[in-house]
């Protein structure tokens, strides 16, 4: 092989592979960077659903509370029709709560139920610890129960007669961890919900073309690590916060489900664009390594055709050489 060849096929390979190298380091951070938004968001997501969770829970005891000091309520403990009538005109502001009162030994009086599922009902009222008989009747808690495999957040409030302050019954708001539910949260958080009881998949607002809800693997789900799923072409992230009881044993899960769609579209974007100006790049170092490759070998070639005619017994050849370098010289 001629050392012009050489030469120039030595300075395309160190530009490919400088260029090689560099392009896969410039791949890897645009990847890295982002993956690290996809992250952030759905951290954030996260952590917004989880609030609203929370505030969910506040708000249902300030809305028994609210219920309990009403006057046609502490009225009409004793006239159900009353009662009943009183509950139905303040139905429009608890949706999807279910309402029941109670009388003071603790037996569902009546039942208004707002949502599409009922899980608290005479059978299982025990499992409402905090309507035991060892607790303070006066105290107004709330908190998550398991109840027949399902969850609901559950909140009780006492009813007081206002001027005697006799206790009169209780007033128990329940909110089932349904798809009405999943939807408030969704709607705040801006982002998909998806409920777990005791890793069983209970609800999303995810749904596919056909409208089915959408979970992800049984083997995916876990709250300590964010995974990727891909219902209906589009990927999303996930991540999670377990729900404790009220005895604080952990009981669920709720997933926030971000669609990285968007963000994988222009992590595509930026290094379309980088492969582009690399080739770009390759083209012209390409031309300039044939340019470099035919100026430096030029006097080498002029000087190694001088050095075989002068071999071949022509002493007469005059060898023009314009470099000032060591060949030149």
């Amino acid at each position: 092989m001629k050392i012009k060849t050489k030469l120039f096929l030595s300075l395309i390979f160190i530009a490919i592979l400088s260029m090689v190298i560099s392009l896969y380091f410039s791949i890897f951070s645009i990847s890295q960077r982002y993956e690290k938004m996809a992250k952030e968001e759905t951290a954030a997501a996260k952590k917004v659903a989880e609030n609203v969770f929370l505030e969910n829970l506040g708000d249902l005891v300030r809305k028994a509370l609210f219920l309990s000091e009403l006057k046609e309520i502490i009225e009409n403990t004793d006239n159900l029709d009353e009662l009943a009538m009183a509950l139905e005109f303040k139905s429009f502001f608890f949706s999807n709560i279910n309402i029941k009162i109670l009388d003071t030994a603790g037996r569902i009086a009546l039942a208004h139920d707002n949502s599409s599922l009922n899980l608290i009902s005479e059978k299982n009222l025990d499992k409402i610890t905090f309507l035991s008989k060892n607790r303070d009747p006066l105290i107004r808690e709330a908190g998550v129960f398991l109840i027949d495999d399902s969850l609901c957040m559950a909140a009780v409030s006492p009813i007081i007669d206002q001027e005697t302050f006799r206790l009169k019954g209780f007033l128990l708001l329940e909110i089932p961890f349904n798809l009405e539910f999943a939807d408030q949260i969704k709607e705040k958080s801006i982002t998909d919900i998806m409920v777990y009881v005791l890793g069983r998949p209970v609800t999303s607002t995810l749904t596919d073309n056909n409208g089915e809800m959408v979970f992800p693997p049984p083997a995916d789900p876990n709250p300590d690590e964010m995974v990727r799923f891909q219902p209906g072409g589009d990927r999303y992230l996930l991540d999670a916060f377990s729900v404790e009881d009220f005895h604080k044993q952990k009981v669920g899960e709720i997933f926030v489900a971000v669609n990285i769609e968007k963000i994988m579209a222009a992590k595509k974007v930026g290094i379309s664009s980088l492969l582009s100006v690399s080739l770009l790049i390759v083209f012209f170092v390409i031309l300039t390594s044939i340019l470099l490759g035919k100026k430096l070998t030029s006097p080498i070639v002029n000087l190694a055709q001088g050095a075989e005619a002068i071999a071949g017994g022509n002493y007469d050849i005059r060898m023009k050489l314009e470099s000032k370098d060591e060949i030149g010289e």
